[in-house]
């Protein structure tokens, strides 16, 4: 079973992606995935968004090293049926107004 999933310091294709959004809402104990200079895209990050929503198990997830300036990243909480506890985005280079959205997904 997996629990932890770890990809770090590889481009996340979309092929890839397309892989692990099949894969992943299966994996029924996936407790945190962590995607570490992965070279996330706006899309690959609004796929990501709507893939970890489908996996109810999951609580973490890092994505440090994947500066997207105009990137969405309040997405990933944002989404309806999102879990995720922890949230980690260093390294992210956030601005004030990512910032600001992802204090509106907070809520």
């Amino acid at each position: 079973t997996l629990r932890h999933f770890y990809f770090r310091g590889y481009k996340l294709t979309d092929q890839l992606l397309h892989i692990l959004s099949t894969c992943f809402p299966f994996c029924t104990q996936l407790h945190s995935i962590s995607l570490w200079s992965v070279g996330l895209s706006e899309a690959t990050l609004s796929e990501l968004a709507r893939v970890t929503a489908s996996i109810p198990s999951l609580k973490r997830l890092v994505l440090d090293g994947n500066p997207i300036p105009d990137g969405d990243f309040s997405l990933l909480l944002s989404q309806e049926k999102s879990v995720v506890e922890t949230l980690s985005l260093r390294g992210c280079g956030i601005s004030s107004s990512q910032s600001t959205a992802i204090g509106y997904a907070l809520r």
